[in-house]
Parts: structure tokens; C-alpha cells; sequence
């Protein structure tokens, strides 16, 4: 990448998503028409091929349905667009953690160095006059 720092790239995620969602508010009504247009163009295109089984009053009932429950998730998911940034950027970093805690290695290395600091600074305080 650039050379960022983490920060820099989790800062630069933040900003753009807040962007995006600032756009999104500005232009809710928009979205919702592009939507439920690009819905009902599909719709369309799928009742060319399927058969007629139920009748025509149906099929629009169901396409006015389909239609608002459209309507209502794209307002949903740009409401609630910021907890759901944060709630997953929590599952990540839990993820992440948990990744991070089972693929540990041991090392050899550190675990002499360690041992060695222990019985150093038990030395230094017994020099200093603590019983052990």
C-alpha cells in the first residue's frame, strides 16, 4: 500500500464511508426512486418469463409489496448505515484478536529471556535485602 500507518488507513475508511453516508442522507429520496425503478424494471423483464399462474391483480399486488418493503430497507440502511459500519468494524476487530490469539507461536527465545530477567531481578532483590 501507500505506506500508511494503520491509523491512517482506518482513518481514511472512516472518512470516506462517513462521505458516503452524508451523501446518502442528502439524497434519500433519489436512491429510493432509483431503486424501486431498477426493481420494477427486473420484475418485469422475470414475469416475461414466467407463466401465468395467478392472475394479473396479483402480481401487481405483489410487485406494490415487494416494492415497499424495498422502499423501507433502503431507508433502514441508510438510518442505521453508521451502526452497522461500527458493529461490523467490532466483529472485525474481535476476529482479528481471536486470529491473532490462536495462530501464537512459541518462542524458544523468549522464554530463556524471560527466565533470565526473573532470576536477575530475583539476585538484585535478595542483594537488597528482600527474603524471597
Amino acid at each position: 500500500m501507500l505506506g500508511l500507518r494503520r491509523y491512517q488507513v482506518f482513518l481514511s475508511y472512516g472518512i470516506l464511508l462517513s462521505a458516503i453516508w452524508y451523501a446518502a442522507i442528502q439524497n434519500k429520496s433519489i436512491l429510493i426512486k432509483h431503486v424501486t425503478s431498477s426493481m420494477n424494471y427486473f420484475q418485469q423483464k422475470e414475469q416475461q418469463h414466467l407463466t401465468d399462474e395467478y392472475d394479473n391483480n396479483d402480481n401487481s399486488n405483489n410487485i406494490i409489496a415487494s416494492e415497499h418493503m424495498m422502499t423501507v430497507l433502503v431507508l433502514l440502511l441508510i438510518d442505521y448505515f453508521p451502526l452497522v459500519v461500527v458493529a461490523s468494524l467490532g466483529i472485525h476487530a474481535l476476529c482479528s484478536i481471536s486470529i491473532g490469539i490462536l495462530t501464537l507461536k512459541d518462542s524458544e527465545e523468549a522464554s530463556l529471556e524471560l527466565e533470565r530477567s526473573v532470576v536477575e531481578a530475583k539476585e538484585y532483590l535478595t542483594g537488597r535485602g528482600l527474603k524471597l
